[in-house]
């Protein structure tokens, strides 16, 4: 009974330990290179200990895979039982469709040991703490696109990998989609330079032009445009404008994720601006 009751114990230990983990991810973008020109990303997790590097790798992949991203480990594409040099890197990760390297490195760890009461006994209970510098480069002039940290508190990197991956791919997926917004907004300015962009805060904005048109939101999956019911005056002939309800009113949305519908979004807009009482 006392072996069941320690599985048991472990078992809810691992399962709290999870769930009160902490993902924190800090990133500074170079403005002069596109995460859209990414068409594929060899994921490095330069972590001495192979399984440790296998989960991580495996998790990142899988999450940009998730997000219709071209993806693979480096521990299965470059197997770790020989030197690699730099061409034939390279070159094998063009041939994969391949031009960027997402790398991983541990930059320190620690751990905090309490204690929980629990079924009558008091028992130790860590937390492990572990900081990462990311760094996103161009395959073809080795050029930085992105480099952040990722902070994460309360439970082993194994426990936590998918939690990791998924912040990881989601920040870049926000970056991604702040591109597209900005040319939303230079398309907006070039038809009609009434028509601007304002910032409320790092993901949220407002369209502006005679008045307030709408308002934009920023997230992972997409750009969201949203505009009052009044939004029913534009020939919105592809009918990319969703009716959704909102609180006790109906709004119309336009969810971006590509330019393809650039142009025909950005003349949408200009048209509710003028139409726009």
């Amino acid at each position: 009974m006392k072996r069941i009751y320690f599985i048991v114990l472990n078992v809810f230990l691992v399962l709290l330990f999870a769930s009160c983990t902490s993902v924190k991810i800090s990133t500074i973008k170079n403005e002069q290179k596109k995460i859209s020109d990414v068409s594929g990303y060899l994921v490095y997790c330069n972590i001495a200990d192979m399984e440790l590097r296998n989960t991580l790798e495996s998790s990142i992949v899988e999450k940009f895979t998730e997000k219709g991203k071209k993806a693979k480990e480096s521990i299965l594409l470059f197997p770790p039982i020989r030197e690699y040099s730099y061409t034939e890197i390279n070159e094998k990760c063009m041939n994969e469709g391949l031009n960027a390297k997402l790398t991983i490195s541990p930059i320190n760890s620690s751990t905090e040991t309490g204690y929980m009461y629990m079924y009558g006994v008091l028992m130790p209970v860590s937390s492990t703490n572990y900081s990462f510098d990311l760094i996103l480069q161009d395959l073809v002039d080795n050029e930085i696109i992105i480099r952040s940290t990722v902070n994460t508190e309360g439970s082993s990197i194994k426990y936590i990998a998918s939690t990791i991956a998924k912040k990881i791919v989601n920040e870049f997926s926000v970056e991604e989609n702040k591109e597209l917004l900005n040319l939303l907004q230079t398309g907006l300015s070039d038809l009609n330079p009434e028509l601007r962009i304002e910032s409320i805060n790092s993901t949220k904005y407002t369209i502006i032009g005679k008045s307030k048109l709408g308002d934009i939101t920023i997230n992972s999956n997409a750009v969201i445009l949203e505009f009052p019911n009044s939004f029913y005056l534009v020939s919105d002939e592809k009918k990319i404008a969703k009716v959704v309800k909102n609180n006790d009113t109906s709004i119309y949305q336009i969810s971006m994720n590509n330019p393809d519908n650039l142009k025909y979004i950005v003349n949408l807009i200009n048209e509710y601006n003028e139409v726009k009482k």
